[in-house]
C-alpha cells in the first residue's frame, strides 16, 4: 500500500510538472516578436521658414534660437485642424530604411488569447527630415553683437544644440544617414557635409557677447537651398542679458 501511495504521488507530481511545462509552452507560443517604434518618419516640402525663441528675457547661456522649415504656415496648419499629415510628402525609402535601425526595436506582443491590454494610444512622434540640400545658413542680429554690425553674419558664434524630445537627423546629399545632429556641431561643419536641410533645429551662442548687456535684439536666419531657393525669417525681439 505504501508503495502504491508513493507511486501515485510520484505520478501526480510528474503530471503536475508536465502540465506546468505545457502551460509554459502554450503561454510562450501565444507571443510573437514584432518590430515596433514610437516614431513616424515625416518628410515635407521646404516652403516656409519660421524662427523663434522661447521666452523674451534670456541670458546668453539660456538663449536658444529655433528654426523650423515646413511645407505650411501656422495659419495653414490651423485651417486643417492641426493635422500635420495633410502636408506630408512621400518618404524616401532608402533614407527611412537607414533611420529605422536607430528608432525601431523588437518587442513581444500577445496574439492568443487576445490581449486585454488597450493598444498603444499615444499619438505618434514624428521624426522630421527634408530632402532638399542646404547650401547656406546665416544668422544676423538687429543690433551689434560680437563686434559685428547689424547685417553681418554671426553664424560662427552659434552652434547646434540638441533639445529634449527633438530628434534632428543629419543626412547628406548622397542620402546617407549620418546619425542625429549633436550639441556643439558648428554651422560650418554642418554645411561641409552638404546636408539635406533640417526640418527643425535649435542654436545656442558659443560665448557671451562683448557688448554691454542687457540689449534688445532680434535675430534673422537665412537658409539657402539647392535650386536657388532662399528662405528667410525673423525672430521675436528679446532682451538678452548676462
Amino acid at each position: 500500500m505504501e508503495n502504491l501511495i508513493c507511486t501515485m504521488t510520484s505520478v501526480c507530481s510528474t503530471i503536475k510538472k508536465i502540465l506546468a511545462f505545457s502551460s509554459f509552452l502554450m503561454l510562450y507560443s501565444c507571443y510573437k516578436e514584432v518590430d515596433y517604434s514610437y516614431f513616424t518618419f515625416a518628410n515635407q516640402e521646404c516652403k516656409y521658414l519660421s524662427v523663434y525663441t522661447k521666452g523674451d528675457n534670456l541670458t546668453s547661456e539660456s538663449f536658444m534660437l529655433t528654426a523650423a522649415i515646413n511645407g505650411y504656415t501656422s495659419e495653414m496648419l490651423s485651417e486643417h485642424g492641426n493635422d500635420l499629415t495633410y502636408f506630408l510628402i512621400d518618404n524616401d525609402p532608402s533614407i527611412v530604411d537607414q533611420m529605422k535601425k536607430d528608432f525601431i526595436f523588437t518587442k513581444k506582443v500577445q496574439v492568443f488569447p487576445p490581449s486585454t491590454r488597450p493598444p498603444d494610444s499615444a499619438p505618434p512622434q514624428f521624426i522630421e527630415y527634408r530632402t532638399q540640400v542646404c547650401t547656406g545658413l546665416s544668422i544676423y542680429a538687429s543690433e551689434q553683437l560680437f563686434g559685428k554690425q547689424p547685417g553681418e553674419d554671426l553664424s560662427d558664434y552659434f552652434s547646434f544644440v540638441g533639445v529634449p524630445r527633438t530628434v534632428t537627423p543629419l543626412i547628406d546629399s548622397k542620402k546617407q544617414y549620418l546619425g542625429l545632429i549633436q550639441t556643439g556641431l558648428s554651422i560650418s561643419d554642418y554645411l561641409s557635409k552638404s546636408p539635406f536641410v533640417f526640418g527643425l533645429a535649435s542654436f545656442k551662442l558659443n560665448s557671451i557677447p562683448q557688448e554691454t548687456l542687457p540689449i534688445e535684439v532680434s535675430f534673422t536666419i537665412v537658409v539657402k537651398l539647392d535650386g536657388g531657393i532662399t528662405l528667410e525669417s525673423k525672430s521675436n525681439e528679446i532682451t538678452l542679458s548676462n
